[in-house]
């Protein structure tokens, strides 16, 4: 009798592509980081030409790709970073503790 207990594909647990959690903070901490990614975007568009000196310029670059990397990690994190895909939460034969 073969032994095929690692043959059979388990079925993912997650098979909906997001993440389902009971707690608020991750959902109030993606609220705040996008309003306030929008509201820097914002900013940014209505300031007049030549009033940010190029000091200012650089940090503020530097800032807003720092919080659209965030954001776009909490996106990520909340809508799934790649729809499922049968097998991919599988391991190949037993694992050892070490």
């Amino acid at each position: 009798m073969p032994n095929n207990l690692h043959t059979q594909p388990k079925s993912p647990s997650n098979t909906s592509g997001t993440i389902k959690s009971a707690d608020e903070t991750t959902r109030f901490l993606a609220y705040v980081l996008t309003i306030g990614f929008f509201g820097l975007v914002v900013l940014i568009m209505y300031q007049p030409l030549g009033t940010i000196d190029s000091f200012n310029q650089t940090v503020l670059g530097t800032v807003l790709g720092s919080i659209g990397t965030a954001w776009l990690g909490a996106m990520a994190y909340f809508f799934g970073a790649a729809p499922p895909t049968p097998g991919r939460n599988q391991h190949h034969g037993p694992r050892s503790r070490h």
